[in-house]
């Protein structure tokens, strides 16, 4: 018995390779013996051949009457039952494990309270030792180490110290104009308040003219009061041949052209008959047909409709005499 004893442990050890190396960041790789699936993970393949293999047992263990999917269950059946090897024991109990991630489940589970670590100060505790470091040398040691830049408050967290500064110092603006009494809080705040006021600096130009403003909005209101009705005349530059029709893009030309020259309606409701030439008219026909919803609600009462066409009417025909007294 002795010696089929150490026959099974010599073909363990021959057979685990690089599968129990414990070297750190060592990347090992699992085949699936059934099909080409692989991973890093031993988990990963038990719940693939679980889950596609189910029922393929072809790993039978020559010592008894066990059997596994998976060549690594086998060996870890041979080294529990046959071998006794459990190399891992609890520091709580006498339980052994075969590796390490099943022994901290163990001790996770069953010995969650002998984990917790406590204050020796207090009633504090946790099941991590480092926040027990902490706790004590900022809650009893009175360490404060995070430091304010504009008084001599001094907090032991970072989080205290952000509260501070939001509580009493959020409307304090260091940075002051020397030209005249503008302060602020960000220095480039006050760069572009000098280039603005003080320096008189226009960095915003018309693209199509010569005027410049302080500000993207004024070059804005100059471009759609002077150059609008040019821009619409000049950019429409795609034409259609069949009528007197012209766009900006090419991309509208062709959308009229599927839908006025060709009549293509080629988006179909899948709940009635309705057909469109485009997608947004198939949403719109949806939204007020078949779902019910009412987007536009009258400004004067409760009344809501599909249609800003259908919320005039109501207006004209309910609220006219408001209207008139208006």
């Amino acid at each position: 018995m002795d010696n089929v004893h150490e026959k099974v442990k010599k073909e363990v050890h021959k057979k685990a390779g690089p599968e129990h190396t414990d070297k750190p960041g060592c990347k090992i790789k699992y085949e699936c013996d059934f099909c080409d699936f692989s991973t890093n993970r031993l988990v990963f393949l038990e719940n693939h051949i679980e889950l596609l293999h189910s029922g393929i047992k072809n790993y039978k263990c020559h010592l008894c009457d066990h059997s596994e999917f998976i060549e690594f269950k086998l060996r870890n059946h041979i080294n529990v039952v046959h071998l006794n090897i459990l190399k891992y024991k609890c520091k709580y109990c006498d339980h052994r494990a075969l590796t390490k991630s099943r022994l901290y489940y163990h001790t996770r589970t069953v010995h969650k309270e002998e984990m917790s670590y406590s204050c020796r100060l207090c009633s504090y505790n946790s099941t991590n030792k480092s926040r027990i470091c902490s706790h004590t040398k900022f809650v009893h040691m009175k360490v404060k180490k995070h430091k304010c830049a504009y008084c001599d408050y001094t907090t032991t967290t970072k989080y205290s110290l952000g509260a501070h500064m939001n509580c009493v110092h959020a409307a304090l603006k260091k940075h002051q104009c020397h030209l005249c009494d503008f302060k602020s809080n960000l220095k480039s705040n006050l760069n572009a308040h000098i280039d603005i006021v003080h320096l008189k600096i226009k960095n915003h130009k018309c693209h199509l003219c010569d005027y410049k403003a302080k500000y993207q909005k004024d070059v804005k209101r100059h471009f759609d009061s002077v150059h609008s009705t040019l821009v619409r005349t000049k950019v429409r530059k795609h034409k259609c041949t069949l009528c007197d029709y012209s766009a900006t893009t090419s991309y509208s030309l062709k959308q009229h052209m599927d839908c006025i020259h060709l009549a293509l309606k080629k988006h179909q409701c899948h709940l009635c008959d309705f057909k469109t030439n485009t997608k947004s008219n198939l949403k719109t026909h949806v939204n007020i047909v078949h779902l019910r919803i009412k987007n536009h609600q009258c400004t004067l009462c409760d009344y809501k409709a599909n249609s800003r066409s259908d919320i005039k009417r109501h207006i004209d025909s309910i609220h006219s005499n408001l209207k008139e007294m208006k």
